[in-house]
């Protein structure tokens, strides 16, 4: 199964489309504070056309596309080393990374949000 790590800086929605996704709320410890094991869940790929092929080529069996989600807490500039580093490792592990970025009014950007992740 291929992981997909959420990540972007804090309080953009991350744990909200995780939850979206996978029917499965976030940790109530993981959202207050840092966690070093972020919360994973799987999710089945929609995919209209799988039922269809299922029947016109009669497999024995007929399996979604699946995958693992990650929520990752956000990274903001006073995020420690030592936690830095584990997000990192957390990051290296991950097949997709997908970055969430709030585009809620105001100055918040995409490009500025990168640029503060890359800091």
């Amino acid at each position: 199964m291929k992981l997909v790590a959420l990540t972007g800086p804090p309080l953009v929605g991350k744990s909200t489309l995780f939850s979206l996704l996978t029917s499965k709320a976030p940790s109530p410890e993981n959202v207050l504070r840092y966690p070093l094991k972020p919360d994973r869940a799987p999710f089945e790929l929609p995919d209209p056309r799988l039922s269809l092929l299922c029947r016109e080529m009669k497999p024995g069996k007929c399996t979604p596309a699946r995958l693992e989600v990650m929520d990752l807490p956000g990274a903001g500039a006073e995020v420690e080393s030592k936690l830095r580093n584990a997000l990192a490792e957390e990051l290296r592990r991950a097949d997709l990374i997908c970055l969430v970025v709030g585009l809620y009014g105001g100055d918040a950007s995409a490009e500025g949000t990168i640029s503060r992740l890359l800091e």
